[in-house]
């Protein structure tokens, strides 16, 4: 399966389906993306279609 992110990557993800958030890949496997919240340094692990590679594209998926 190809990676569809790169390790150090910035990318962003839509919280609560309202806040469009960043965040820095640590790591991309199995379909699964593991990242770092810069504001907090915590992080979390979901699939790599909940990341978006600009927040222009996070936010077309923003519930208006």
């Amino acid at each position: 399966m190809p990676k569809k992110f790169e390790k150090g990557e910035t990318v962003y993800f839509v919280q609560s389906a309202i806040y469009v958030k960043e965040a820095q890949v640590i790591n991309d496997s199995g379909g699964f993306v593991t990242v770092k919240l810069p504001e907090t340094g915590g992080g979390f692990r979901a699939r790599e279609n909940r990341f978006f590679k600009t927040k222009e594209e996070a936010e077309r998926k923003v519930r208006r």
